[in-house]
């Protein structure tokens, strides 16, 4: 297998060498076909009699060799205005194996190529959701995903009276309007909420039995500002 493989490399090296001269303008004189019981110089019959530059052809050789070590694999992760963020990731393989858990976002690690599932979630995010790429192809010596977590940002500025005078803090819980499932965790109003993208009712908590309901849509990467009039 090893000679095989070192014929043909031979034999490459050769019709580069020839690509060489021929770009130079050189025009190469054929040597005679071997005489009975002499060994044919199979690269010296097809380049003739030409000053080759031997690195060159090195260099065109290496180039077109398929890599097949690990990669060294960076991923990042941006919330809206936030790059890098606190978070996480995990990458699993095409077979469902972890083969990296809770990795650390901007941190290099060394994986094999192929392609990979990766799962990211940043404490950041209202709900502790899980954001999922799927088929992503990992491959050469290096390499760097960025990525954007599917959120927005949303500031709900209460007050109570018919004027806006200062932002009146108050906490609210978030159920998603597809399926009225509630999200884990407790807002608070008149501070950013960074939440996944989504149409959702807002909880505003006036009392331990009342709460006034406020709709509405968040989209991928807005930051959006509501001034929300407070009920009696």
């Amino acid at each position: 297998m090893r000679g095989t493989t070192r014929n043909a490399r031979a034999v490459f090296v050769a019709l580069a060498a020839w690509s060489l001269a021929a770009c130079g303008g050189a025009t190469p004189e054929p040597r005679d076909q071997a005489r009975d019981g002499e060994e044919l110089d199979v690269i010296g019959s097809i380049v003739g009699d030409v000053e080759v530059d031997l690195e060159a052809v090195e260099e065109i050789a290496e180039e077109e060799e398929t890599y097949t070590g690990p990669t060294t694999l960076t991923i990042n992760l941006r919330v809206v205005d936030q790059r890098t963020p606190q978070g996480s990731y995990t990458l699993k393989d095409a077979g469902g194996k972890v083969v990296v858990d809770k990795g650390e976002l901007g941190k290099p690690v060394q994986v094999n190529q192929g392609a990979y599932t990766i799962e990211f979630r940043s404490p950041v995010v209202f709900g502790n959701p899980v954001y999922v790429l799927k088929d992503v192809a990992v491959a050469g010596p290096e390499q760097t995903i960025d990525e954007t977590f599917p959120a927005g940002r949303l500031t709900l500025n209460t007050h109570r009276g018919a004027t806006f005078k200062r932002c009146t803090p108050i906490a609210f819980t978030v159920v998603r309007m597809a399926n009225e499932e509630p999200l884990e965790g407790t807002g608070r109003t008149c501070e950013p909420l960074y939440i996944e993208a989504g149409h959702y009712e807002l909880r505003l908590q006036l009392s331990k039995t009342k709460y006034q309901p406020v709709e509405i849509r968040v989209n991928r990467e807005q930051m959006t500002e509501a001034p929300i009039q407070l009920e009696n």
